[in-house]
């Protein structure tokens, strides 16, 4: 049964020239003669003798030519150029590098009792206030007084004066009559070329009766009834020149004495205090005042209408000034410091003042352009030791980032230190001294 199986070539076999079919571990045996092969057409042997491949070793050297000469051209520019930006880079980061150092410096804390005299430079904070307010009159009173107001009286009669007596009567459209107090000679009128000009005085009148039926708000005419039935009548008259008013009769509301005395106090106290408020707002920062140095006075009070006048309100206004003696705290404090400093001449430049209570001005005199204030100290005062910030900075300019640390210990007067770079990640100490900063806590 073997011998009847027929082995055919793949087609994909068969397309190729000396390729073979293989097949594991069978072998027929033939029961034909084999076919002998083929010689391939001799056009196509002349094409495949034609073919020629470059030699390998010939087509590597070439690429490594062109590759080499590219390296020297392109390639060291590329790397100078990228070796330049990052010096460049570098060098900027270099100039922009700096340290901050936080310094927590020794201090001691000690009780203080002493009171001493000095002598310190003043200055004066000044300036005045008023209060206006309104008060309800509380008196009442029976009141008979007459209406008065200023009127003008005009001569056009002739040009000779004319005297008119005291008690002269004159008299309102309605028919009220009034007077005047006293002699008055109203001047004669101006005559040129046939004109008339008159001429006149003012005076004061008053209302016959008494009662508010008397006050006259709008300017009106007057005439004389003396002058009736007379050339006069017509060429002396009278005009109000302001309101007549102030005539009462009966039970009215007056301003009292009593009721202006308490509200005079009353806003005086107010006005002391709002002196005073505004005084210390108007105190600049950095400086302190003495104890008695503050001056506050009132200047006047005013009543209106006054007392006695009717009246259901009145008004009163209290005027004040407030003045004090203002010192620089720097000037007391450094007072204080050379008071405290004096036992320790050698390390003065290194003490430096944190913090004090009960420091105060008082018994203040000022003589001219200074004040003699007694300085009393009565509390707790924290004094630090300052270091040589100078030193400091040359000291670590000289050493590297390891040295950082001892160098602060040979500084007593540092207690601790925080080290901050900038950038963060260049741990690098700056070659000048401006570009490390000293803060001092």
């Amino acid at each position: 049964m073997i011998d009847k199986i027929k082995i055919q070539r793949p087609a994909s076999a068969a397309s190729y020239p000396g390729k073979k079919a293989v097949i594991n571990d069978i072998r027929p045996t033939r029961t034909h003669k084999p076919v002998p092969k083929t010689a391939p057409p001799p056009q196509v042997l002349s094409q495949e003798k034609k073919k020629s491949f470059p030699k390998q070793d010939d087509h590597f050297i070439g690429r490594n030519k062109r590759r080499f000469r590219y390296f020297n051209w392109k390639g060291i520019t590329v790397l100078l150029l990228i070796v330049s930006l990052l010096l460049a880079g570098y060098g900027v980061l270099i100039s922009f590098s700096s340290m901050t150092i936080v310094v927590a410096a020794k201090n001691n804390t000690f009780q203080l009792k002493k009171s001493v005299t000095l002598r310190l430079p003043k200055e004066t904070v000044a300036f005045t206030d008023q209060i206006t307010k309104v008060f309800p009159s509380e008196t009442k009173t029976k009141i008979s007084k007459k209406a008065s107001g200023d009127i003008l009286v005009y001569n056009s009669f002739s040009s000779a004066p004319q005297l008119l007596v005291a008690r002269t009567r004159f008299e309102s459209p309605d028919g009220k009559t009034y007077r005047i107090a006293e002699n008055i000679s109203v001047p004669g009128a101006v005559i040129k070329d046939g004109n008339t000009t008159p001429s006149s005085i003012q005076v004061r009148i008053y209302a016959d009766e008494p009662g508010k039926n008397y006050n006259i708000s709008e300017p009106v005419d007057f005439t004389i009834p003396g002058f009736k039935d007379s050339l006069r009548y017509t060429k002396f008259y009278a005009r109000s020149v302001s309101s007549i008013d102030g005539g009462v009769d009966g039970e009215m509301d007056v301003v009292g004495e009593s009721e202006v005395l308490k509200a005079v106090n009353i806003l005086e106290d107010e006005l002391k205090t709002q002196l005073h408020n505004k005084l210390n707002e108007l105190i600049p920062e950095g400086f302190t005042t003495p104890v008695n140095a503050e001056n506050v006075s009132i200047l006047l009070s005013e009543t209106n209408p006054a007392v006695g006048a009717a009246g259901k309100e009145f008004n009163v206004t209290v005027k004040g000034r407030a003045t004090t003696t203002i010192i620089k705290q720097e000037a007391v404090e450094k007072a204080l410091e050379d008071i405290l400093f004096d036992d320790f001449p050698q390390e003065r430049n290194y003490l430096q003042l944190l913090s004090h209570e009960g420091l105060r001005l008082t018994d203040s005199k000022d003589e001219g352009g200074t004040t003699i204030a007694q300085l009393e100290m009565q509390g707790k005062v924290m004094v630090a030791w300052m270091p040589d910030i100078t030193s400091l900075k040359k000291d670590l300019i000289k050493g590297n980032v390891d040295d950082i640390v001892a160098v602060f210990r040979n500084y007593e007067s540092i207690e601790s230190a925080n080290v901050i770079f900038f950038p963060s990640w260049l741990k690098r100490i700056p070659s000048k001294e401006e570009k490390i900063h000293v803060s001092i806590e």
